[in-house]
């Protein structure tokens, strides 16, 4: 990931449609289908999956994400799909447990916003 920072991904020119692309990545490459194509998927999807660039990109998303004041904006940008996605599906189990301990993150700062109306409040 060649040193990019959650700073880089989000304040500089491109970083949200980089981020956007590892979003729709992630949900793509990690879903009910990918261990059925590491098994018995073609040659072609079964080398993307395991020597494509899915790892890396995984590795640079899931850094950006570690960064609680980046993790807000991500979610705004749809970061739970590719988090759920990867607490499922992940390739290792450290990627998957990383996952979805930010995917727990992810749900406790939603709940804790200021001025969002939560089921609380609504009676």
């Amino acid at each position: 990931s060649a040193g990019y920072t959650s700073k880089f991904a989000l304040e500089e020119q491109g970083g949200v449609e980089l981020l956007q692309f590892c979003i729709r990545h992630i949900v793509g490459a990690y879903n009910q289908n990918t261990a059925l194509n590491k098994m018995g998927g073609s040659s072609w999807e079964r080398l993307l999956l395991t020597v494509g660039p899915t790892a890396q990109i995984t590795s640079l998303f899931l850094k950006v994400c570690a960064n609680d004041n980046a993790l807000p904006k991500l979610a705004k940008l749809g970061a739970d799909k590719a988090l759920h996605a990867l607490s499922r599906y992940g390739d290792n189990k450290e990627s998957r447990q990383h996952a979805t301990v930010l995917l727990s993150k992810l749900a406790v700062l939603s709940l804790n916003r200021p001025g969002q109306m939560t089921k609380k409040d609504d009676s």
